[in-house]
């Protein structure tokens, strides 16, 4: 199997380049950690995320980007412990638009390959990795064919171990606004 998409890449590439047009965004929103926090534990579930991604335009409705985020932490206190747990993520998305009639807006879809690596802190210490599905959707402006503006939702697929639960998935859901910039 790898050596058929190696061909096929192999193939399509020169004519991908050929049309391609390289891009760099950067993304600012709110992550927000969708973990099960039971008592006596108290916990702040949301905080800060940011991206930075490099992309290659194939034409006006598809795109390749591979990506950093960094998706903040969330805290846990109470019971006499306290602890965080910090994600970031690396990934490798493909990118579809649909535009809105003529206009400047169009619909936005992505999906891809995420890995993922969890850090512990505080009263516990350790981390994990895992790697995953990323998938999300949103709304896309061009100002100019240079520079566009991206408001996204997306979830990324993590695994998070709790102190006496056993290890279980914690989705982690962003809302982030970002600047695009083409290099035409």
């Amino acid at each position: 199997m790898r050596v058929i998409a190696s061909w096929v890449l192999a193939a399509f590439a020169p004519l991908a380049l050929a049309q391609a047009s390289p891009y760099g965004s950067v993304n600012y929103g709110e992550a927000r950690y969708g973990v099960d926090c039971a008592a006596p534990l108290v916990c702040d579930e949301r905080d800060k995320a940011y991206q930075f991604a490099l992309g290659w335009q194939v034409n006006r409705h598809l795109a390749g980007e591979l990506a950093y985020t960094d998706l903040g932490q969330v805290d846990f206190d109470g019971g006499g412990l306290g602890a965080y747990l910090h994600a970031t993520n690396y990934e490798l998305s493909g990118i579809g638009t649909y535009p809105l009639g003529r206009s400047i807006f169009s619909l936005l879809g992505r999906v891809g390959l995420a890995y993922t690596k969890t850090k512990y802190g505080r009263d516990l210490s350790g981390e994990r990795a895992s790697t995953g599905l990323t998938f999300g959707a949103g709304l896309q402006l061009d100002f100019t064919k240079n520079v566009t503006a991206r408001l996204q939702w997306q979830r990324f697929g993590a695994r998070a171990q709790i102190v006496g639960q056993a290890e279980e998935k914690a989705d982690v859901d962003t809302l982030m606004l970002g600047l695009l910039l083409r290099a035409r």
